[in-house]
């Protein structure tokens, strides 16, 4: 009939509907795990990219790698959620998402930015790492030398100006190397460290210059202790190796600014990525509530028709057999009874009446009451 027509038809349709359904369910959670896990790796590698960042603007060639390998991940998994991945056939972070995709976007481009400017600068942040440490190295032989030639000086009665002189070495020479660090460290000091130094290193040069040779100008006089003179020459030859030192530190500190700068931005930057990560994660995790088709609801309406039509079916088909189960009942009956009528009728016959004549019906025993009535 009709009606199972179109339960089978509906049942058809049901059925590749919800096939489809689930295909594109398994579909896009593959798709949303992958976007999760990349948008998690976001979050970890930012905290691991901002700590190497600091490390890396101090000056340790470890950090350099591991910024350069922390950076390419993040932009890696980036790249996969803004564009896809043709590879794995993952396509992009879906426009319901676009409100915390293009937050973490403008926060991680700032932070790559930054990233790239401390890793441009890797040569110049070695260099001045290899200059602080020659100058850390050196400051404490000066200052022990410095030491001694201020004993032997006492010790021989030296004039005052020249006891005084060197007693003020020993502090340019600690101030030196605290300003030394200022400067390699940025922050609000690093300006002014840095004119300091520049400034500390000129009079550590002169009044040592003095010491060893007599400068009428700054009131210092020629130093003749034989042991003193031997401890300032030795001053003078550390001194002129830390110098050129200081100098490349000094010429490079607006840069080392910018390093320094850069790391502190992306310290702070690593924190709202963190949090913008975490909350485009959990926007992808909202994507199957906020999805029409193909989601559970939908799957769950097909299976339902699916077991409504499945339903229709078998009643039909059940409700058939029973009405063919009635027919061929009562086709039996009537057939019995007429084959009883027909045996009754033929009893007569047996007992040698041959003026019995059979009922023709249009029963199953028609034929043959009228080939007996024939025969008679």
């Amino acid at each position: 009939s009709w009606g199972v027509y179109l339960a089978t038809g509906l049942l058809i349709i049901s059925l590749v509907f919800v096939a489809f359904t689930f295909f594109f369910l398994t579909q896009h959670a593959r798709n949303e795990q992958e976007w999760i896990s990349l948008a998690t790796d976001v979050q970890v590698t930012s905290q691991q990219l901002a700590k190497s960042a600091g490390e890396a603007a101090s000056g340790n060639l470890d950090a350099f790698l591991e910024l350069g390998n922390s950076s390419g991940k993040i932009t890696s998994a980036m790249d996969k959620l803004r564009s896809g991945s043709v590879s794995s056939g993952l396509p992009p972070a879906p426009l319901a998402i676009d409100i915390p995709m293009r937050q973490l976007n403008l926060t991680w481009d700032r932070m790559s930015t930054n990233a790239g400017s401390i890793l441009n600068r890797e040569s110049l942040v070695l260099e001045l790492a290899s200059a602080r440490d020659i100058v850390q190295a050196n400051i404490p032989d000066i200052q022990q030398n410095t030491d001694t030639g201020i004993r032997a000086l006492t010790q021989s009665g030296a004039p005052t100006n020249q006891v005084v002189s060197a007693n003020r070495q020993l502090v340019l020479a600690e101030r030196i190397l605290r300003h030394v660090s200022e400067v390699l460290q940025g922050g609000s000091k690093a300006v002014s460290a840095a004119e300091a130094l520049a400034t500390e290193r000129d009079q550590f040069e002169q009044v040592l210059n003095a010491l060893l040779r007599g400068n009428s100008r700054l009131g210092i006089t020629l130093v003749r202790n034989t042991s003193a003179l031997q401890s300032l020459g030795r001053v003078k030859t550390l001194f002129e190796t830390i110098k050129p030192q200081i100098t490349i530190i000094l010429a490079s500190s607006s840069d080392l600014f910018e390093v320094r700068g850069s790391a502190d931005e992306i310290f702070l930057d690593s924190r709202d990525v963190f949090m913008e990560a975490a909350n485009l994660k959990d926007a992808i995790v909202e994507l199957p509530q906020t999805r029409l088709w193909p989601s559970q609801i939908t799957a769950i309406l097909g299976l339902a028709v699916m077991v409504l039509m499945v339903s229709i079916l078998v009643y039909s088909f059940m409700s058939a057999e029973r009405r063919r189960g009635k027919v061929a009942a009562r086709i039996n009956k009537r057939n019995q009874q007429a084959i009883l009528k027909l045996l009754d009728e033929m009893g007569s016959l047996a007992d040698g009446d041959l003026t019995v004549e059979a009922t023709v019906t249009e029963e199953i025993t028609g034929a043959i009451a009228d080939s007996v009535n024939y025969a008679i």
